[in-house]
């Protein structure tokens, strides 16, 4: 978020309100840019990674000449982990610059599902490659599940 670490619950209220005031894209991508990476720092990046996924290569290929490590970390809402839709539905980006009108969800279903698990294999064959870890989150479950994953990963 372009503040310096720091320790203690005064950062974690930084980072949380930094958040909360960013602007939305207006083209539904919020990727970093890899000009933005340090040099020997890690870095978690959290993200539905549904848009197009060509700055993931970018960011790991940069992060990797300067020895940055990290995690990748897939955060869906259980409705996008299940396409639980059917009949008529209309699909928006949080923008609402991308939308889709449906009359049979129920019909996207197998199609999205198999996208969404090329997704995720892809995204775990690039975390792989750049020797950084992928993983998963629901937002049913408890965050600190995934937080303690994270801090395993990461070397806590």
């Amino acid at each position: 978020l372009g503040q310096p670490a720091r320790a203690g619950r005064v950062q974690a209220d930084r980072i949380a309100e930094a958040f909360a005031l960013a602007a939305t894209a207006a083209d539904d991508s919020d990727a970093p840019t890899p000009d933005l990476l340090r040099p020997n720092r890690r870095l978690v990046i959290l993200s539905d990674f549904l848009t197009d996924p060509a700055w993931v290569q970018a960011l790991l290929a940069r992060a990797g000449a300067l020895g940055v490590r990290g995690v990748l970390m897939q955060v869906l809402d259980p409705d996008e982990e299940n396409f639980p839709y059917s009949g008529a539905v209309v699909f928006r980006s949080l923008s609402g610059r991308v939308r889709h009108d449906s009359r049979d969800a129920a019909g996207l279903r197998q199609a999205y599902l198999t996208r969404l698990a090329e997704r995720r294999d892809w995204l775990r064959a690039q975390a792989d490659g750049a020797g950084w870890h992928f993983g998963h989150h629901s937002t049913d479950h408890a965050p600190a599940v995934a937080l303690g994953w994270l801090y395993r990963v990461l070397g806590g």
